[in-house]
């Protein structure tokens, strides 16, 4: 499915693992080639994730798929693993649904986009973006979110973890230009914004989020119908709490439909193994859905 296949020492590369499942990467492969290259076999992939209308099968379903890390190239999927920079950023753009074409033309012109295509679900989208010094990828991360929001659009904070996977997907007119000049913008405080909450006292966190999980309950709220933020989510608490924030994640979750208390724990236990994504992230969802501490 993959061809290029490149040398790990050359820019360009990451990690592709067979599932999302795994941990230890497969092989190191070119990025140009994971987002260029078509087969039958992976459309027909794609497709029945996106026909598939049980939103519990389809997690399932995506969580098959391919994946790389378009950060970089790593020995295991962990943010002290990292061997070397790809040379770009993902960006996510979730629940565009009717809107996806439009915002694919809005951002036609952005410094260093390489790629824009759907997201496996086909209801939202997936940037790449060049950067011009991979080593300050958060101070880049935080400026092209910045420049993003002035254009009216909010990605997926979770995109910071530099070890987030992107799922195989396809799109019959992506926006395709890995020549293009790399984003050069870096944020002249980027360790401020994605800081911030870490600097209250543990205690005065953990009030905070009981204040949204009591909302959660008393009003019914499933911040977790998308498996990708159910996942950030159990990365969150589980950075900021360990083992103690295993009730909060069970809180969290109860409301999916097809909620299952042994699975639940097999995913916080499974994202207790680290992770960039702060409890920021939590917040970020809770305030999306309306809920204020």
């Amino acid at each position: 499915m993959y061809s290029s296949r490149i040398d790990e020492a050359s820019t360009g590369n990451v990690s592709l693992f067979r599932s999302c499942f795994d941990k230890i990467p497969g092989e190191t492969i070119s990025i140009e080639s994971f987002f260029t290259g078509y087969s039958e076999s992976r459309k027909r992939r794609v497709e029945m994730v996106r026909a598939c209308q049980d939103k519990d099968e389809q997690r399932k379903t995506k969580l098959r798929l391919p994946a790389i890390t378009p950060a970089g190239v790593f020995t295991v999927r962990r943010t002290n693993c990292l061997l070397r920079y790809s040379g770009y950023a993902g960006i996510d753009l979730d629940n565009l649904e009717g809107r996806t074409d439009y915002i694919k033309d809005k951002l036609s012109g952005f410094p260093g986009l390489a790629y824009c295509g759907l997201s496996v679900s086909g209801t939202g989208l997936f940037a790449l973006i060049r950067l011009a010094t991979p080593e300050q990828y958060e101070s880049h991360l935080e400026s092209i979110f910045a420049d993003f929001s002035s254009m009216g659009l909010y990605p997926d904070p979770a995109c910071k973890d530099i070890t987030r996977l992107r799922i195989v997907s396809y799109d019959l007119n992506p926006i395709i230009n890995f020549s293009v000049s790399p984003y050069r913008k870096l944020s002249a405080h980027p360790a401020e914004k994605t800081a911030a909450p870490q600097q209250l006292h543990g205690d005065a966190i953990a009030v905070r989020v009981e204040k949204c999980i009591r909302q959660i309950i008393e009003r019914q709220i499933d911040l977790t119908s998308d498996y990708s933020t159910w996942i950030v989510l159990a990365y969150a608490i589980g950075n900021q709490f360990g083992e103690a924030g295993r009730s909060y994640f069970h809180e969290v979750s109860q409301f999916y439909p097809n909620y299952d208390r042994g699975e639940t724990d097999r995913t916080y236990t499974a994202c207790l193994r680290g992770s960039s994504v702060n409890i920021g992230t939590f917040f970020y969802h809770c305030k999306r859905a309306g809920i204020y501490w």
